[in-house]
């Protein structure tokens, strides 16, 4: 089913938002009660992800706009949705620094084991952690096939932007030297906010002059995260998790998969990642 098909069940409601930090948090203490010392590093990478995200989406909320399309019925669900924004981004951030860096297998580990603790916490049970289980389970589900289409949008945009060599057009703040890729693809999450905030967007950009502003505050907020919040770190942050998953294999001589499965299994956490590879 698609992802609007999950958001109007009539017998139950959005009143209230957890915060999908606290949410995270508890998921890796349980974890790390079995696992601590792979745990203590995906919690220092999963952690920022949601906690970065939420702030931007934070950050947002005071220009929403009313959105009489899509969230009439349920006003709290647009900022679920803005989130979701946020952290399609920051984790494409966290697949290019590990495909970059690590083996196809170390990649694919970091994944499927940092995404279930993001996507869970932020992306479910922040907004819909009192929904019947059948709603969570689709709502998670969507939220992986909406993830792998944004995904394939930034890595093609990335990889166009690479080939004509303007990573970014402008001038670059000192403080964004390292990050031309992400400041260039931030104007596309500055838009997709500002289309779920309630502003019109016409042919890539802000329909109206006034909405500029936003557009940057938007962007700005995703960059004060990668450049001088928890994530400023991210490239080595996604090293030390790699690095835990060897380690724990080597010393458990059992595959991070088993963990995993056993965690999953009490029900602390549902893994389901196979729609994000």
């Amino acid at each position: 089913m698609s992802w609007k098909s999950w958001l109007f069940p009539s017998r139950v409601t959005t009143s209230s938002t957890t915060s999908p930090q606290l949410i995270a948090e508890q998921y890796i203490r349980a974890a790390q009660q079995k696992a601590s010392a792979l745990m203590e590093p995906i919690g220092a990478l999963a952690l920022p992800i949601v906690a970065g995200s939420w702030q931007c989406t934070q950050a947002t909320t005071p220009y929403l706009k009313p959105n009489q399309e899509r969230f009439t019925k349920e006003p709290l669900i647009q900022k679920a949705y803005i989130l979701n924004e946020f952290l399609y981004f920051f984790i494409h951030i966290m697949k290019r620094h590990a495909n970059d860096q690590l083996s196809a297998d170390e990649s694919k580990k970091i994944q499927e084991i940092v995404l279930p603790i993001v996507v869970r916490s932020a992306a479910v049970d922040a907004f819909f952690g009192h929904w019947p289980q059948e709603y969570r389970s689709g709502i998670e589900r969507d939220f992986y096939k909406i993830l792998n289409d944004v995904e394939k949008e930034y890595t093609t945009r990335t990889e166009q932007l690479v080939a004509r060599g303007d990573t970014y057009a402008g001038p670059i703040p000192p403080q964004f030297s390292n990050l031309r890729v992400e400041l260039a693809l931030s104007s596309r999450l500055a838009l997709a906010v500002l289309d779920l905030a309630g502003y019109e967007v016409e042919e890539a950009r802000p329909a109206h002059a006034k909405d500029f502003p936003f557009a940057s505050m938007v962007a700005g907020e995703a960059m004060k995260i990668l450049s001088a919040g928890d994530l400023r770190t991210f490239r080595e942050l996604v090293a030390k998790a790699s690095r835990s998953i060897t380690v724990y294999e080597t010393e458990t001589q059992k595959p991070w998969t088993d963990f995993m499965r056993e965690f999953a299994a009490q029900g602390n956490l549902v893994q389901q990642t196979k729609d994000a590879d």
